[in-house]
């Protein structure tokens, strides 16, 4: 089997596997204990974007608590603004929705408020969570 006929052949594996957990994906019931974990297979969050997004909600985290946040932990994430996340203030639920929204790609409130209820009931930055979820009707 030459370079080429290989690369094919594992090309149909992975897209055999994406049907497949496709197809798992839908047919299985949700686990009540992993709602968050459970939440990023059904919206396909991929690695990349939930890692920025938990560096983001660490931010959040220590501004809510009145943390500093180091400048060794400062960086750069793509499409959102330094003075929307680094701001000394402590975070309201429109700015969240904002980072979040930016970071994952989603256009729809229900689906940030989905997602933090996810994250606090799998005790996530369940702090934060359940701050922002108190405050979502005052934003």
């Amino acid at each position: 089997m030459n370079f080429e006929e290989k690369i094919k052949e594992l090309e149909k594996k992975i897209e055999h596997l994406e049907t497949q957990v496709s197809r798992l994906t839908i047919s299985k019931l949700p686990n009540p204990q992993y709602p968050y974990y459970e939440w990023l297979v059904s919206m396909d969050i991929p690695d990349g974007k939930r890692e920025m997004m938990e560096h983001a909600l660490v931010i959040l985290s220590r501004r809510l608590e009145k943390q500093p946040i180091y400048n060794s932990y400062k960086s750069k994430l793509p499409g959102i603004s330094s003075e929307l996340l680094y701001t000394s203030t402590i975070p309201n639920f429109e700015d969240v929705q904002i980072i979040l929204s930016s970071i994952l790609g989603l256009n729809n409130r229900k689906h940030v408020i989905d997602l933090l209820q996810a994250m606090y009931n799998q005790d996530k930055f369940s702090k934060l969570c359940r701050y922002l979820l108190d405050n979502v009707d005052k934003a």
